[in-house]
């Protein structure tokens, strides 16, 4: 719709009727509409503005639950803090040693501001939950979510009401214990019986191929022992062909001559 209004209206165009398109440039220009548009461009920028505005997370289209749930994997199930999911979503990798940079002013300010409370709060001896000062620091939840940690902000501030507030209620120790941390055993859970499914499909797979290379071996064997057999059989047959024919050429043959009388013959 905006790239009709960008349109001159002298210049058709063919994927709206003209009438159409003459009553929504009239509507643009409705004050009431103008109200509506401003209101909805503010609540986009989530109080940044235009010059300063933060671009915003760098995982694509894997969502911050589950880079939640890869970094606590990685943690022994332990919940990260709101301030490291953050920076992990906020930075890019620079040179070849696993550094990595901060995208944008806003991500800058805002972990600079969390760090230096941080490390005050550390220099005058006193404790602080990490959760809650970088809630703080972005100002609580606002409209169900706290700024930074989009669809994961439930797993951090679970008893906030939906209005802005900057004394969030973060999770305690015990609380990372529970649904989250649930959900990430049943996570692994699942991997692993993945895993166990796999290890059974392969080791079902070598079994056959063994029964399969024994049979072979076996057919081969059978195959080695039935062609000597046959061997021994057809040099057996040849031995006896070869004794009848030195046999027969042994034998002597009697060849009349004219002095042989012929019984039962008499000479006239």
């Amino acid at each position: 719709m905006n790239k009709v209004a960008s349109i001159p209206i002298h210049k058709d165009i063919d994927f709206m009727l003209g009438d159409v398109r003459a009553a929504y440039m009239k509507r643009r220009e409705d004050p009431e509409f103008k109200i509506r548009s401003k209101r909805a461009k503010a609540n986009r920028l989530s109080g940044q503005t235009e010059d300063s505005f933060d671009p915003g997370h760098r995982q694509g289209s894997i969502s911050t639950p589950m880079v939640v749930a890869k970094m606590a994997s990685l943690n022994n199930g332990v919940l990260p803090t709101a301030a490291d999911v953050y920076e992990k979503t906020h930075s890019i990798p620079v040179g070849d040693e696993g550094e990595t940079d901060l995208i944008g002013e806003k991500a800058i300010e805002i972990m600079e501001e969390y760090n230096d409370k941080l490390e005050a709060c550390k220099s005058k001896g006193i404790e602080v939950d990490p959760n809650d000062l970088y809630l703080e620091v972005v100002g609580g939840k606002k409209k169900g979510k706290v700024y930074g940690l989009g669809s994961a902000s439930h797993m951090y501030c679970k008893h906030l009401s939906s209005h802005s507030t900057a004394s969030p209620s973060t999770p305690s120790i015990t609380s990372q214990l529970s649904s989250q941390v649930e959900e990430l055993k049943k996570m692994v859970e699942e991997t692993q019986k993945v895993a166990v499914e796999s290890h059974k499909v392969a080791a079902e797979a070598q079994k056959l191929a063994s029964e399969s290379l024994n049979l072979a071996r076996e057919t081969a064997e059978n195959y080695k022992i039935e062609k000597a057999e046959w061997q021994k059989e057809m040099r057996e047959m040849a031995a006896i062909i070869l004794s009848v024919r030195r046999n027969s050429t042994a034998t002597p043959t009697i060849t009349p001559t004219p002095n042989t009388t012929l019984t039962g013959f008499h000479d006239p």
